[in-house]
């Protein structure tokens, strides 16, 4: 059987964030990407956020995330079984 894994690469050094960007998170029809907080303290306020790919298997490959992106910083790559 010839499978597809999808892979949702975010180059970190483009991504602008969810604060100042996030336009992946909203464009996402199945919900691919989520915000995290960095460097999470008790008791303060996070202000520094992270987006990550964490339900790849959930990618419909419409490519929006990647059309939205204002920094090209989302590569959405697939891959079958038999190049693995």
């Amino acid at each position: 059987m010839n499978s597809s894994k999808i892979s949702v690469v975010i180059d970190r050094s483009k991504c602008l964030g969810p604060i100042e960007c996030g336009k992946c998170l909203k464009a996402c029809p199945p919900g691919v990407f989520i915000a995290y907080p960095v460097n999470r303290e008790k008791g303060k306020i996070c202000n520094v956020y992270n987006v990550e790919a964490v339900h790849e298997d959930q990618c419909i490959l419409c490519y929006e995330c990647v059309k939205v992106c204002p920094t090209s910083a989302i590569e959405v790559k697939t891959k079958s079984d038999d190049e693995q």
